[in-house]
C-alpha cells in the first residue's frame, strides 16, 4: 500500500480546510532508478496557501536528491457571487521525480553474440577480351588458394560499476580459439563505454584529484574481439 500523508485545519477564514496527498515508488532495479510519483488536493482560501500545503507533500514524499520530471498543478476556484471574492480554492497536484538506486552490486544485463567466417578456396577471375567478332570474353575463374576465415565477437555489459562491466567483457575471450593448424591471429580489441546519469543533473564520470563524488547511475560496456583463422573449414 503507497504511504499517505495527510495534514488539515480549520478556522473562521477557511484558511486551509482539508489536504491529503499519496505517494506511489517504484525500483527499477534493471535502470537503477527509483521514481516516485505524488498526487493530492488542496483545499484552500488562496492560492498561495495552496501551493504552501502542496510544496510541504511533495517535499515529504521526494527525495532531496531526486529530480523532478513532470509537475502539473490544476486548480479550481469557487467564488463568493455577491462579492466577487474567492470562497473556496482547490489545488490538485500531481509530480514525478526520480532518482538512482544505491548500494547494489554486480552484473544487470549482458549479452554476447559470434560471428564465424569459414576458410575456403579464393577463387580468382581472370577477364578474358572479346574476339574482333564480339564473340568470347567469358572470364577464366582459377583457383588462387585458400580465402581465409575468421571469428567476430560482439556484446554489451552493463554493471553497477565499471570494472565489473569490464571483467564479465574480458572472459568472453573464451570464444576465439584457433584454426585446424593450431594458429589463431588476433585483432585489435575495441571497447567503450557508456556511462548513465539520472536526467536533469550534471553527471560525474570521473573525479580528478579527489575534488567531486562520480554519480553514475549505471555502466555500459560495449566491446568487440576479433581473430584472423587462416585454415578453418566449414562443419562437415
Amino acid at each position: 500500500m503507497p504511504p499517505r500523508w495527510g495534514l488539515g485545519c480549520c478556522a473562521a477564514s477557511l484558511a486551509a480546510a482539508y489536504n491529503a496527498g499519496v505517494a506511489t515508488v517504484s525500483n527499477d532495479y534493471l535502470t537503477l532508478l527509483r521514481r516516485t510519483q505524488v498526487r493530492g488536493s488542496v483545499y484552500a482560501s488562496t492560492a498561495l496557501l495552496a501551493k504552501g500545503f502542496a510544496d510541504t507533500i511533495q517535499t515529504a514524499a521526494v527525495s532531496g536528491a531526486a529530480s523532478v520530471l513532470r509537475d502539473e498543478p490544476t486548480q479550481d476556484t469557487e467564488w463568493n457571487g455577491s462579492t466577487a471574492t474567492v470562497k473556496t480554492l482547490k489545488l490538485d497536484f500531481e509530480l514525478e521525480a526520480v532518482d538512482r538506486i544505491v548500494g547494489l552490486t554486480g552484473l544487470l544485463e549482458c549479452r554476447v553474440s559470434e560471428s564465424v567466417k569459414y576458410s575456403g578456396t579464393r577463387w580468382v577471375a581472370q577477364p578474358i577480351p572479346r574476339a574482333a567478332d564480339s564473340t568470347g570474353g567469358v572470364s577464366i575463374v582459377q583457383d588462387g588458394g585458400l580465402t581465409e576465415g575468421g571469428r567476430t565477437v560482439r556484446g554489451s555489459v552493463t554493471a553497477t560499476g565499471l570494472a565489473t562491466a569490464q571483467a564479465w567483457a574480458i572472459q568472453q575471450r573464451m570464444f576465439l580459439g584457433v584454426d585446424a593448424d593450431g594458429n589463431g591471429y588476433r585483432l585489435p580489441e575495441e571497447m567503450e563505454t557508456d556511462y548513465e546519469f539520472v536526467p536533469r543533473t550534471d553527471g560525474v564520470a570521473t573525479v580528478v584529484g579527489g575534488d567531486g563524488e562520480i554519480n553514475v547511475r549505471l555502466w555500459r560496456v560495449s566491446f568487440t574481439f576479433g581473430e584472423i583463422l587462416a585454415n578453418y573449414p566449414a562443419l562437415a
